[in-house]
């Protein structure tokens, strides 16, 4: 069926005098020839005008968020669907009804615009995730996974689309058939499957979130994590090298996340000194004298002292063995207890505890029990070898030893 446009151009020709043999098919030409250039008009101003000013308005707004999109190119993919528009549009009017090969145009233009937007709604869902990502609440919540799977459905949504088109069947009896292939499918997409719910679950139920400190063993990490995606989880090691897990591994495998320590306050210190044990001995007032010259503990002494010479006065007795009697190592403890009573490093709202444990072959072990203020490891590590440092050196002015085995 010959439309309005094409019968006047037709008797143009005619009518200058070319044959009709020779004026059908430059009238075809023609057409399509204007068809091309009002296609690229419309994209020209669609992405040299339109966009354009749609990204001068976004870079003077005062709101950084929407300029993630225009990193993201949506505004320039959503501009190639334009031209497409046209050009579906004017073939069917200048071709009304139409002949196989224009409907094979049409649907090439109907495939074209369902691709750029399959792409538009990716990019757009990329910018949502840079977005999210900048805001506080992603580091509880990530939702990169998530995106991800919408990603999957618009590319799914998008490929049906296309071979529903190029089937010329309708969306819903392909995807009907496909059906009967989900066991291909589940085996295809098993450990995208597996790491959505295994991501559901991390974030649920908060078993992770990016910046925590993780401690895995099977796959060799222990470091921070730095993303959380629909099927790997990145994790930079102290080393830093990088740690690639399966998502589901977090869930299926024994991991320990120590974001307990940041949360908590501190972290833990528990080490023990090991005392000789045949260093130990009852403190004699000389002792208690010496030990009183260290200002931690010169209260303690000077208590210790009074309470000594208020028993002589009472007792004739020379024995060592009464009840205000104390030893070297009970000193030590109260020097220890003293000594991290008044270092900053330590958190003083949480459990400070300096008790002794069972004796063994390697002599008696004075455990310290804290919690110090930094996290992170090599300031820990340094916290905690200053205050053993420490307590080795002042050993000798309480008369101690630590145990040491004799090698041959």
């Amino acid at each position: 069926m010959e439309s309005v446009y094409g019968r006047f151009i037709l008797k143009k020709l005619i009518n200058w005098g070319i044959h009709y043999e020779y004026a059908y098919p430059l009238k075809t030409l023609i057409i399509i020839a204007a068809i091309l250039i009002i296609s690229f008009v419309g994209h020209y101003i669609t992405k040299k005008i339109v966009i354009r000013l749609i990204a001068m308005i976004i870079r003077r707004t005062e709101n950084p968020y929407d300029d993630v999109f225009l990193e993201e190119k949506v505004f320039n993919r959503l501009a190639h669907i334009v031209p497409a528009i046209i050009l579906y549009r004017t073939i069917e009017i200048v071709f009304p009804g139409g002949t196989s090969t224009i409907k094979y145009i049409t649907h090439g233009i109907d495939i074209y615009i369902t691709w750029m937007m399959v792409l538009s709604c990716t990019a757009f869902i990329s910018g949502f995730d840079r977005v999210y990502h900048s805001l506080p609440v992603s580091i509880e919540t990530p939702l990169k996974g998530y995106l991800q799977v919408f990603k999957i459905i618009c590319y799914i949504i998008g490929i049906t689309i296309i071979l529903s088109i190029l089937l010329s069947i309708s969306p819903f009896k392909l995807l009907s058939g496909i059906g009967a292939m989900a066991a291909v499918i589940l085996l295809v997409f098993k450990d995208t499957i597996l790491g959505f719910i295994a991501s559901i679950q991390l974030t649920g139920y908060k078993m992770l979130k990016v910046g925590d400190w993780i401690t895995m063993p099977t796959q060799n990490a222990d470091g921070k994590v730095l993303e959380i995606s629909i099927n790997t989880v990145r994790v930079q090691n102290f080393d830093l090298s990088i740690s690639m897990i399966p998502t589901y591994n977090m869930v299926s495998q024994a991991f320990v996340n120590w974001r307990g320590l940041e949360e908590g306050g501190g972290r833990r210190i528990k080490r023990s000194l090991f005392v000789d044990i045949k260093t130990i001995k009852f403190c004699s007032r000389e002792m208690l004298e010496r030990y009183g010259e260290i200002e931690l503990i010169n209260p303690y002494t000077t208590e210790r002292i009074a309470a000594l010479d208020e028993y002589a006065k009472k007792s004739s007795g020379t024995s060592p063995i009464n009840d205000v009697t104390v030893t070297n190592v009970t000193v030590l403890r109260h020097y220890i207890e003293m000594y991290m009573a008044h270092n900053p490093f330590i958190n003083h709202d949480m459990s400070c505890v300096v008790r002794q444990l069972q004796p063994t072959a390697k002599g008696l072990p004075i455990e310290l029990y804290a919690f110090c203020v930094q996290h992170e490891f090599s300031e820990f590590e340094a916290i905690q070898s200053d205050i053993f440092d420490h307590l080795l050196a002042v050993l000798p002015l309480f008369d101690l030893k630590t145990h040491q085995d004799v090698t041959n």
